[in-house]
């Protein structure tokens, strides 16, 4: 968890303000935008819970 919100925290408000102005919704925001830039930190995460 501390690893996502650090790294969301790092994603500059500028990218969601401007998908806003070119027309996408919350989720297409979250979908086309965020996701696509927090993979790398979704598979470190993921590899992190599943070594034990």
């Amino acid at each position: 968890v501390f690893i996502l919100t650090g790294f969301l925290k790092t994603i500059p408000l500028e990218l969601s303000e401007a998908a806003k102005v070119d027309g996408c919704s919350e989720f297409g925001i979250l979908y086309r935008i965020m996701l696509p830039l927090i993979r790398p930190a979704l598979a470190t995460v993921t590899i992190v819970n599943f070594v034990p």
